[in-house]
């Protein structure tokens, strides 16, 4: 062995100095015993002991998760007795040898022991209470390790002198090393029965298999193996779920003042101070790390420029090399690793806070923002830019040692970079603020395009029935452009950011060079010596990179600020008011059948019970207003005003008035969902069920929708009150029964259907309260009959369970089942009476029939009724195909798509694509090359001193300002043009398919996912993925650069070039094989969440009424962590893939230096510095090609959804070609004629039309009548080309309607719907989407529907319409003057006057009789008062048309429409 026996010249005592090098002549190169007494033995031993108390005290506080019953733990304390052993033999040993002993050596031995018997107890004890191994074991022995081999070594260089140490400290390293590799083992076996549920792999993984993401294998196996799903990937670690997440948020907010700026950013660092705090370490070994690299570089580049050889120096060089890279890797994937865990964990906080503010929040209370604008931009780029937080602080300190460094070796010119920085930074703060001011701007135009587009896709059957495809699509488009040319302010000022951080990079090296040469000639020394040189361009390169970072960093840091502070407004406007009739924040009892608000035994205890009695009986009040006044702002007067009503237990209150006269507000404000201006704020002392005037119903089954959020069904109950609701018949005719998905917003359900179905599911709760708004107005007059007989008769479910029901109705045939009824009108209260009361007085309007005549006639009529359901259910059930797309197994998913990339260049454009590559180019070239030249000018210089300075200074500051030039084009060229070009091109493909999809796909499509594709799509489009392909291309150039030059500097490499690229394909290849698809998974996964937090917005006061706002939070949680999943895998994959790649610069460095220790004089001085700067280089850089290569094939796969989506979605109008076009005042007469017209709403789906034949002369006003499904509504679709017309011909003037346009048909009628559509705008845009009207017609359409004095005193026609504001009946009337406002000669009717009293109607009619007297007027209706103004009846039935005439004539046969208009007319009758 080399210096086995030291020399005699060694003096005895060296060891026993501090050293720390020993002198050679005693050992070459190696450390004094001392130094490692006091370094290797005592410091680990003392810092483990310290920090061992607070680890017991942690675990003494857990549970027992694993059984001391196991081998692993037999196994890990007898390896550790086996290392106690030989260190008590080293410690015996020392003391008889005083040749081993030093000062310390005592103290070292002891400690050591003690230091083992530690951690023999804390790996029992640990073994027990953590389901993970030891952290600090993990940190501990390999610690020993390290320390241990310098030590072993010096022992056995002493030689036989210290042999018995040297085996003792061997087999000390060789049991610790296999101590360590049985503590870094999984205990999964171990772990006890009632502990072993589903857990996320990482769990149960130790420090270092987390630090090389060996847990993620499984992973990329089954990515490798198949197409993944989302139950193909890990579950989310329990400490990231999003419940416990929010509440700790929630618990620490609470003690800052939410009013107070940047609270909520405290908070959220607050509670997650142990996340932030633990990437701390890791970040600051990674610098420690990457300056170890220019001391390396200068002392490797002095070795090999030396004359004399010292191959044990040489040696260490190659394991410091190995040292340090493997050291940056180690390092970077534990702070990427925990910074990935705090971002998960901030996420998951914020997006569970915003939604509990959403549900708990009343209307009235939030601000312009949106829940879902918030979602999808705010808390995605606090999220995106989180992700570097621990790089600002990083950079300041590597800012500050670079610049150290840099002036040990330059001196007074190190004072060069820092004013170029210093300026940079100077200006980029202005840059900066400009910046977060313009993405506020943009942020704002981001979230009115999604809110725009939000709630046409929540309502694209009323926007295609009116035609309105073409006005929606510009005005979203428009939105879309103005949205990026207001953006286009904010990518200006970014590219300065990037022409500012980069600057640095090539203009610091200049600066320097050219202060040291004006340094060198004035003191006529040498200016430039390639050792120096090398260094100081390394050290320069340290001091740049952070410098860049910095400077991008500081807008992202203000962006996350800003949206910060947008997330805090909104909750605090959230807090604003709140739900104060409900009992908290619990499930109401009545939701589930073992806890039900009204038992099921009482059904039968109030069977035959009159009202009177009942009423006189009850002594109890749910609720009671007391001079109440409400209204819908804060900053407007009251419109209900003095409002005193007292509702007993038990009773049924009906709500009457005129369109407009405050009935809908009147049940919101018991709700609390108005502002209580006057009066004590109504609280309800009883469980609520609500249904809202338009029914809200969840994209889901119908018997989900109607159980709710009971965990189980009550078989009994459901079927109890699916027959009250009259909806047997209804759930037979479907293909999957009660299985059926209803659709967004219900759109495959008629609007009777949707009624029933809520109106059942707040009887299904067994609520002692129900408040039902107009529930009865989408049914026929049989449905009515029926369900209020079943419901509210004597004998009904509801006078049964004693259930106190509050009905706001127009329907006058209720009136007779009422306690006490309430009239309404202009805000205040004009009666409140009982029907006898009003029989007393008289009422030429109220309905006080005997209930005995409704209940005969209904059940009478209950078997006709039913027979036609089966030919109105709109759709079977089938996978969506936005579904499809989505879930279907596709090889694309795993293996990419390189038509992606050629359509998203077409996008941008091919002139712009390639004077982007030049101008990049030109770029890495300009920043690579001066490397070459300042080996070539230091090797001169080291010729002859400064000889031909100022033409190397020249050249090296042409590059430099070149590569200034040429990185402001590019960045010009890809972030302002590519970016403008592309979205646009891309959203307008995206949204033309979406608005010429046909009806069905709609009815089967999710609207999350849809407006998932509007939000984050274009989120991913617009910014992540052009800024992500920018940085690929960069770095591909730049690496590609530093691979040429490290080939021919350092000749030996090229060797291992084939090598090397083959891993990298192989490692590209496999990794991409998964990343990719759980980017896509992640897209996916964040649909369910949109739709869910979509639907919770629409029906909040809903939810808040039932009381279920905690299941919902529940459901919020799971769909978060649903998201989170593949979100935070992907990060995951990402960090791994940087490790990776670092192990593989680790050993391309380990090789390099080795080859240049072995055969240093084959190779310059200048060729070693130049490769060494490379390398140094060349690790971050190959590792950012790859995960940005990654990423952008990740974030492509949002383009990869588009042009999928645009190809595969059907258009409603088949070929684009071959289509009729009409003239502009086409249907010049109306005449319209079905010639055996048979459809169906798609093509696999059952007949909705049988062969229906007639024809409309042109004015003639025809009515459709029929029972609920009999094929009215359907008969209006195929006549809008909305549904599939398998035979047959419908025409109008004698144009084939099929011939021409879907779009253009519609734009070319009037239709006005059931549901009333009123789009985001002002009010002349709603009343003349067209553009096409005067404003005085405007006006005057608007004063004949009655409505202009409450518009013109809101503020005109230019007043933002709010729909909220408006009852459904005034937007009824809305929308009738906009019927009057466009011109064309055929008028269709859809259950218009559904929503609106009798006074109302008659008004409506009028108009219609007068305004529209010359047009074609198609009519369906279920209230027949007025049906003997039109001149014709079209009577169907199960899709076929049996009776058409007069009305008198029908009448007179005494068939089908005879039996409907005495039904629907008996309830007028007093």
């Amino acid at each position: 062995m080399e210096n086995a026996i030291a020399s005699p010249t060694c003096i005895p005592s060296s060891d026993k100095t501090f050293g720390p090098r020993i002198d050679p002549s005693c050992r070459a190169f190696d450390f004094t015993l001392l130094f490692e007494d006091v370094f290797f033995a005592c410091l680990p031993s003392i810092i483990f002991l310290v920090l061992l108390p607070f680890h017991i005290r942690v675990l003494a506080r857990s549970s027992r998760f694993c059984t001391v019953r196991s081998r692993l733990l037999l196994a890990k304390l007898v390896v550790l007795i086996g290392v106690f052993a030989a260190q008590t033999a080293l410690l015996v040993l020392r003391s008889q040898h005083a040749i081993a002993q030093t000062n310390a050596s005592l103290a070292a031995d002891i400690l050591s022991i003690v230091g083992i018997i530690g951690a023999a107890g804390l790996s029992y004890l640990d073994h027990q209470r953590s389901l993970r191994p030891s952290t600090l074991l993990s940190l501990y022995l390999p610690a020993l390790v390290l320390v241990t081999i310098p030590r072993a070594r010096t022992f056995w260089l002493m030689g036989g002198r210290a042999s018995g140490e040297a085996a003792a400290m061997t087999a000390t390293l060789v049991l610790t090393t296999f101590a360590l590799f049985l503590e870094s083992m999984e205990k999964r076996s171990s772990v006890v029965a009632k502990e072993k549920k589903s857990r996320a792999p990482e769990e149960y993984s130790g420090l270092w298999p987390r630090t090389a993401f060996a847990w993620l294998a499984g992973t990329f196996r089954a990515g490798y193996a198949k197409v993944l799903v989302q139950d193909d990937l890990p579950i989310l670690d329990s400490r990231l779920r999003s419940s416990a997440l929010r509440q700790s948020l929630v618990d620490t907010w609470a003690e800052y003042d939410h009013r107070a700026p940047h609270s909520l950013l405290k908070a959220s660092f607050h509670a997650n101070i142990l996340s932030v705090l633990s990437a701390i370490p890791p970040r600051l070994c990674r610098s420690a790390f990457y300056f170890a690299q220019p001391l390396l570089i200068n002392t490797t580049v002095s070795y090999v420029g030396s004359g004399t050889v010292d191959i044990s120096s040489g040696r260490a060089l190659i394991g410091a090399w190995a040292l340090v890279f493997l050291g940056i890797a180690c390092s970077t994937a534990m702070s990427s690793y925990q910074s990935t865990r705090f971002v998960t964990r901030v996420k998951g906080g914020l997006l569970a806070l915003v939604y509990r503010q959403t549900v708990k929040a009343r209307t009235v209370d939030l601000g312009e923002t949106t829940a879902i604008a918030l979602m999808g931009t705010d808390i995605e780029r606090i999220g995106f830019n989180l992700l570097q937080i621990h790089e600002i602080w990083a950079a300041v300190i590597e800012i500050g040692v670079a610049i150290w460094l840099l002036e040990q070796q330059v001196f007074l010119a190190c004072l060069a970079p820092v004013i170029v920085i210093l300026l940079s930074v100077a200006i980029n703060v202005p840059v900066s603020n400009a910046a977060k001011n313009s993405q506020l701007v943009w942020i704002k135009k981001v979230q009115e395009r999604i809110r725009v587009t939000s709630t046409m896709l929540d309502d694209m059957k009323g926007i295609k029935m009116l035609g309105l495809s073409t006005v929606m699509s510009n005005v979203i488009q428009n939105l879309r452009q103005v949205e990026i040319q207001t953006s286009k302010v904010y990518r200006k000022l970014l590219v300065w950011n990037v022409l500012l951080s980069e600057c640095p990079q090539n203009i610091s090296p200049l600066a320097t060079f050219a202060v040291n040469a004006v340094i060198a000639l004035r003191s006529n020394s040498q200016s430039l010596l390639t050792a120096q040189a090398f260094t100081a361009i390394a050290l320069i390169n340290l001091l740049t990179n952070p410098v860049i970072q910095l400077v991008q960093l500081m807008p992202q840091l203000l962006q996350c600020v800003g949206s910060f502070e947008r997330i805090r407004d909104y909750c605090n406007d959230a807090d604003g008011g709140g739900n104060s009739t409900s009992n908290g924040d619990s499930s109401q009892s009545g939701n589930t059948p073992t806890g039900s608000s009204i038992p099921l035994h009482t059904l039968a205890a109030r069977s035959g019970t009159g009202v009177p009695d009942r009423i006189q009986g009850a002594c109890k009040h749910v609720i009671t207003l007391e001079n109440n006044s409400f209204t819908w702002e804060k900053s407007t007067p009251p419109f209900l005003e003095d409002i005193t009503v007292s509702l007993p237990k038990g009773s049924f209150t009906i709500c009457v008035g005129p369109v407009g006269s405050g009935k809908s507000m009147l049940l919101q404000s018991l709700l609390g969902e108005t502002v209580c201006c006057s009066g004590p704020v109504p609280k309800f002392a009883s469980s609520v069920a609500y249904c809202a005037q338009q029914p809200w119903l969840e994209n889901n089954m119908i018997r989900s929708n109607i159980v709710g959020v009971a965990p189980g069904c009550d078989l009994q109950w459901y079927k109890t009150v699916v027959s009250a609701c009259g909806l047997e018949m209804d759930i037979k005719s479907l293909g999957r029964g009660d299985q059926t998905v209803v659709g967004s917003k219900g759109i495959n359900l008629s609007g009777g259907q949707k009624q029933r179905i809520a109106l059942a599911r707040a009887v299904y709760a067994r609520t002692e309260v129900l408040i039902l708004d107009d529930i009865f107005s989408g049914m026929d007059a049989h449905t009515v009959d029926l369900v209020s007989q079943r419901l509210l008769g004597n004998d009904g479910l509801l006078r049964k369970l004693d259930a106190t029901v509050i009905l706001a109705t127009h329907s006058h045939k209720l009136n007779s089942f009422a306690d006490t009824i309430i009239t309404l009108e202009n805000g205040r209260m004009t009666h409140v009476r009982s029907p006898q009361e009003l029989l007393t007085v008289g009422s030429s309007d109220l309905d006080l029939r005997d209930n005995n005549g409704i209940n005969v006639l209904a059940e009478d009529t209950e078997a006709s009724h039913t027979t036609g359901t089966a030919t109105e259910s709109l759709m079977p059930l089938r996978l969506s195909t936005d579904d499809a797309h989505e879930y279907a197994p596709d090889a694309t998913r795993k293996n990419g798509d390189w038509s992606v990339y050629r359509y998203y260049i077409a996008s941008s454009g091919y002139i712009t694509i390639i004077l982007f590559l030049a101008s990049m180019a030109a770029w890495i070239f300009c920043t690579e090359f001066p490397t070459v030249w300042l080996k070539w000018w230091s090797e001169a210089n080291e010729v002859e001193v400064n000889k031909h300075v100022a033409m190397y200074m020249g050249v090296y500051g042409l590059f430099s300002v070149f590569g200034v030039v040429a990185i402001a084009v590019s960045c010009w060229v890809g972030i302002v043009k590519i970016i403008s070009n592309s979205a646009f091109h891309l959203h307008h493909d995206l949204l033309m398919s979406t608005m010429r999809a046909p009806l069905r796909f709609f009815t089967t499509a999710d609207t999350g996912s849809l407006t998932n594709r509007f939000s984050q799509d274009m989120e991913l489009i617009d910014m992540n993925l052009p800024l992500v392909m920018i940085n690929y291309i960069s770095t591909a150039m730049s690496a590609t650069a530093k691979a040429i030059l490290l080939l021919i500097f350092s000749q030996y490499l090229a060797t291992m070039s084939p090598v090397v690229l083959a891993l990298l394909y192989l490692l590209q290849s496999f990794y991409l094989q998964t990343s990719r698809q759980v980017r896509l998974l992640e897209i996916e996964a964040k649909a369910p969440l949109y739709t869910h937090f979509i639907e919770s917005v629409a029906g909040a006061p809903t939810i808040r009424a039932f009381g279920w706002q905690s299941h919902y939070e529940e459901r919020s949680h799971n769909l978060i962590d649903q998201s989170q999943r593949p979100a935070y895998l992907q990060h995951c994959l990402q960090s791994w893939l940087g490790f990776v790649l670092d192990v593989l610069v680790a050993a391309i460095a380990t090789v390099l230096v080795a080859v240049v220790v072995t055969w240093r004089d084959k190779f310059s001085a200048g060729n070693v510095g130049v490769s060494l700067v490379m390398v140094m280089a060349f690790s971050s850089v190959l590792m950012r090609m790859i995960k940005t290569w990654t990423v952008m094939e990740a974030s492509i796969g949002a383009v990869a959804r588009v042009k999928r989506f645009v190809a595969d979605t059907e258009s409603e109008d088949g070929e684009a070609g071959g289509k009729v076009d009409v003239p502009r005042d086409w249907p010049t007469e109306g005449r319209v004629e079905f010639r055996s017209v048979v459809a169906a709403h798609s093509v696999d789906a059952a007949l909705v039309i049988k062969g229906l034949s007639f024809a409309i002369e042109a004015s003639e006003h025809v009515a459709v009548c029929g029972r609920s499904g009999c094929g009215k509504t359907s008969t209006i679709l195929a006549l809008l080309q909305m549904i599939e017309t398998r035979e047959g011909q419908i025409s109008i003037d004698g144009v084939d309607l099929s011939t021409m346009s879907c779009t253009d048909v519609r734009s070319h009628l009037n239709v006005v719907a059931q549901d009333p559509l009123l789009m985001p705008g002002t009010v002349r845009f709603n009343i003349d989407p067209f553009g096409n009207a005067l404003d005085e017609d405007i006006i005057r359409a608007l004063e004949r529907v009655r409505l202009w004095a409450v518009i013109s005193e809101q503020g005109g026609l230019n007043k933002e319409m709010d729909p909220a504001m408006w009852s459904a009946g005034q937007r009824q009337l809305l929308c009738l003057a906009r019927a009057m406002v466009k011109r064309s000669r055929v008028l269709i009717l859809d259950e218009a006057t559904s929503s609106v009293d009798s006074e109302t109607e008659a008004i409506m009619q009028d108009i219609i009789d007068t305004a529209f007297k010359d047009c074609t007027v198609i009519a369906v209706m279920h209230r027949l008062t007025h049906v003997f103004r039109y001149g014709k009846v079209a009577v169907l039935d199960g899709g076929h048309l049996v009776e058409f005439d007069s009305p008198t004539a029908l009448l007179s046969q005494g068939a089908t429409f005879s039996r409907l208009y005495h039904t629907s007319r008996a309830g007028r009758r007093l």
